[in-house]
């Protein structure tokens, strides 16, 4: 079973509506991670009595910290993470994992899509959809899931990163 809460941003000039993904519960969970996404749903949750996070329950690592003395060398297409409560990267996962990353270089293979937030900070992410294949992200099939304001603010491509331009 698939679970997908959406929410809207007007435009007071225009009138319209643009959609805002801010989270799907299922086979994999997904989770806007912008601060105003995550009040937004936990006060949706808590008007169905639902305290915390859905049974599925959404993690993002931390990516930022320095590597644990006694770390590993992480493999192909993971990068080190810290999970909630350490002071130091001790785990390997993939970027699509991290709440941010350092640079678009981070992106891999798994998690190929770049796109740098309205704060400069960039995520990877691994989802394609809108596209026919990992290979094939663009603004054109994929800008409406990309940035919350459609595709129309959608900037670059794959090979450079995508950005959204502020409406």
């Amino acid at each position: 079973m698939l679970f997908r809460s959406l929410a809207a941003v007007v435009d007071p000039e225009t009138g319209t509506y643009t959609p805002v993904p801010l989270g799907t519960n299922g086979d994999m969970a997904v989770r806007n991670t912008a601060p105003e996404g995550i009040a937004l749903m936990s006060w949706i949750r808590s008007l169905g009595g639902q305290i915390g996070e859905p049974s599925c329950e959404y993690r993002v690592d931390d990516c930022s910290k320095a590597s644990c003395p006694n770390a590993g060398q992480c493999g192909d297409n993971l990068v080190s993470v810290a999970k909630d409560g350490e002071s130091c990267a001790s785990h390997c996962g993939p970027p699509s994992s991290c709440s941010e990353v350092a640079s678009c270089s981070e992106c891999n293979t798994y998690s190929p899509t770049c796109v740098i937030d309205q704060f400069g900070k960039h995520h990877c992410l691994s989802s394609y959809v809108g596209c026919e294949s990992l290979e094939s992200i663009s603004c054109a099939c994929a800008g409406k899931y990309l940035c919350a304001g459609g595709a129309d603010l959608c900037r670059g491509d794959l090979a450079s990163g995508f950005s959204c331009a502020s409406p």
